[in-house]
């Protein structure tokens, strides 16, 4: 059966909605090993290749069609590519083209050329630490093995020598081939493998995708999840889609389906965590779709502005001897961490009521200052998905409307030291702090300042 005809829209964290939807009898854990192994059996159809370390099961996918609101859930190709790339030390593209595959199989020259551990480490981190931890899996299971088979060459008694052989058998399956052949072997013989799985990851990557595109895990997911907590992750997710976006059709088209969600006769009244730790109910959902309509209205309050100046362009730096830096290439799990924290910090600021967001001029780098009716403007660094690195922004800077263009002008410097300035580190109370500025109503006169910025920045 080929692929239907209907489009990925958002990524699911596995984790996240199991350990939130999950049936009160099911493990959500048990749950997880399913995917794992459903996904592992996807990977290994196409590509005839066990990785000790990799599932692809970190992520779903949603995919749907135009009169769907979810769609079907199925294994996510983004994730697979993302991490052949990052595991290559090749920083992720998602444009899946000839151009990639050419960059991908020179990393594989160069992986192939490897001649010692430490050249490994430095050149492909992120295939060291997996040879490494096939070391350390296989270890103590070659030691079992050993130690079984003494103990079955020693044994007469009949039924610990059918006990042994089971033992043995565990121990056996245990043991990927494709690392009991490498990590025992020279380190060519390991290189060779890598080189060979790659090859094979790139080449055929396009199969893989087929395979991902014709799996299905709702009934599964109907059976042992609560569907209606599972809507909920899946809508904050599309809110997600529409708080990163810059295209105003993306976002009405995500619009048109929360408010579908909202009009269902799904249940609403629970509350989820999603990533970040951020609290997700019906109410936070209607404030940020609220904000979310006004971004895309005629009257758009979205306004260009350069805020706080950037800092060095790293991509044209030198080190001190004239050679370029080496940009260091996050892991899936750093990734992944980073992407909760800024989408939780995005969610936050669509859940309150600003007038307007002014963006920098280049929009993906800098801050977004927030102006709230009371008269406060917030300074925060944007989070950008492309560059997760932006979820690190240390601290927000909070200011009058009547001295924003004057500070906005500062370098980041000058402008923490200013007096008429408060700088709100993102320590674990940052947003009890931040709440209690904005909920403040403020003075008339304040509320006149922040109304006439507007005006202002919208000439």
């Amino acid at each position: 059966m080929g692929s239907d005809n209907r489009k990925p829209t958002v990524n699911l964290r596995t984790i996240d909605f199991l350990n939130g939807c999950c049936k009160d009898n099911i493990d959500w854990k048990k749950m997880y090993a399913v995917i794992c192994l459903l996904n592992r059996e996807n990977i290994h159809s196409v590509f005839k290749y066990k990785k000790f370390s990799d599932d692809f099961s970190n992520e779903l996918t949603c995919y749907r069609k135009d009169d769907e609101l979810i769609g079907m859930i199925r294994p996510s190709y983004e994730e697979f590519l993302t991490k052949i790339q990052i595991d290559l030390n090749e920083k992720p593209c998602l444009v899946d083209d000839d151009k990639l595959t050419n960059k991908l199989l020179n990393r594989v020259e160069v992986l192939r050329n490897i001649s010692s551990e430490h050249q490994l480490r430095e050149e492909f981190p992120a295939i060291y630490k997996s040879l490494q931890d096939g070391r350390n899996y296989i270890r103590p299971l070659n030691n079992k093995r050993k130690s079984l088979e003494n103990e079955l060459s020693n044994t007469t008694d009949t039924n610990r020598i059918n006990e042994i052989k089971k033992e043995l058998d565990d121990v056996k399956e245990a043991q990927h081939y494709y690392y009991s052949c490498a990590m025992q072997q020279s380190l060519p013989r390991f290189l060779k493998c890598q080189v060979d799985m790659y090859t094979r990851f790139i080449i055929k990557r396009q199969d893989i995708k087929k395979v991902m595109e014709e799996k299905n895990y709702n009934s599964l997911f109907s059976k042992y999840l609560n569907i209606d907590k599972l809507y909920m992750y899946i809508i904050n997710d599309y809110l997600r889609k529409i708080e990163e976006s810059k295209d105003k059709d993306e976002i009405k088209k995500y619009i048109g389906l929360i408010d579908k969600y909202l009009d269902s006769n799904m249940r609403k009244d629970y509350k989820i965590i999603g990533g970040g730790n951020l609290e997700v109910d019906l109410n936070s959902i209607k404030k940020r779709l609220e904000n979310a309509k006004r971004r895309v209205a005629d009257n758009s309050s979205e306004v260009d502005w350069i805020l706080i100046p950037e800092g060095h362009d790293y991509s044209r730096a030198r080190s001190v001897n004239g050679s370029p830096i080496k940009e260091t290439i996050l892991n899936m799990d750093e990734i992944a961490k980073l992407k909760q924290v800024g989408e939780a910090k995005n969610a936050f600021y669509e859940s309150t009521n600003y007038l307007v967001k002014a963006v920098g001029l280049r929009k993906y780098h800098g801050y977004i200052a927030y102006i709230y009716p009371n008269g406060k403007v917030i300074l925060d660094r944007e989070y950008n998905k492309d560059n997760p690195n932006t979820a690190l922004g240390d601290a927000i800077y909070i200011m009058n409307a009547s001295d924003f263009e004057e500070l906005s002008r500062l370098d980041k410097t000058t402008l923490m030291k200013d007096s008429r300035v408060i700088r709100v580190i993102h320590s674990k109370n940052w947003l009890d702090r931040t709440n209690s500025i904005i909920d403040d109503l403020g003075t008339s006169k304040s509320q006149e300042e922040a109304n006439q910025l507007v005006k202002r920045l919208k000439k």
